[in-house]
């Protein structure tokens, strides 16, 4: 069901799929509900100008969730990069 169900949620899946789970998972995450990222940086390749179709995928997310005002976010350089996503 899309009704908030979750308060707290860790994505760590394919990463082509991780448009699509961001857009299932968010409208299920309670307000003030949290969404961790994992991976978001692939490695510094989503910060290279010639990246392969799973980095442009996953640099896009990164922008998409920046500009979402459904939710607050911040990344974080640990590893290979968290992104921690609070629905507003």
């Amino acid at each position: 069901p899309e009704t908030p169900t979750y308060d707290f949620v860790f994505l760590d899946a394919d990463k082509r799929g991780y448009p699509d789970y961001y857009e299932l998972i968010l409208p299920r995450l309670i307000h003030g509900g949290l969404l961790l990222l994992d991976n978001v940086l692939l490695g510094g390749r989503v910060t290279n100008e010639d990246k392969d179709e799973r980095t442009q995928i996953m640099d896009a997310l990164n922008e998409r969730i920046t500009q979402d005002q459904r939710v607050d976010s911040v990344m974080t350089l640990v590893a290979d990069g968290l992104t921690f996503v609070r629905r507003r």
